[in-house]
């Protein structure tokens, strides 16, 4: 994962297509995790064998990434929440979206210190064509 953890999206399309498929040892092909959810800090282990000292993502299924990288780290670390608000400019989805959600780790924030950042309010330009 060269992104270091980083996820850009957090819809289906995308997840099925992150799904890591690798060579084992023995030269079987085989799935070593799901890059979403609890698989996103075992696939980022696995590539960079260490925690991030930075971790972004834009829904639940990047919860356990910032958990993992923001707690319990022996440096200081940073957590951030792209929360797309923006329905005009791209789209928006939040807590009861079907795709995309973003409710657990929106709750976590805070507590966390990790930052929250509004594609809608904090963006000036979403694209480069704007």
């Amino acid at each position: 994962m060269c992104r270091a953890g980083v996820a850009l999206r957090g819809d289906l399309p995308y997840a099925l297509a992150h799904i890591r498929v690798h060579t084992k040892v023995a030269g079987y092909p085989g799935v070593n995790f799901v890059d979403d959810g609890p698989g996103k800090p075992v696939g980022i282990n696995e590539y960079i064998g260490r925690r991030p000292i930075a971790a972004f993502g834009n829904s639940d299924g990047d919860f356990q990434m910032l958990q993992w990288t923001a707690k319990e780290a022996a440096t200081p670390a940073f957590g951030l929440i792209v929360h797309h608000t923006d329905a005009e400019r791209k789209y928006a989805y939040d807590r009861k979206s079907s795709v995309g959600r973003l409710d657990k780790a929106l709750d976590a924030a805070d507590p966390n210190n990790w930052t929250v950042v509004s594609m809608k309010d904090d963006w000036k330009r979403i694209f480069k064509f704007q």
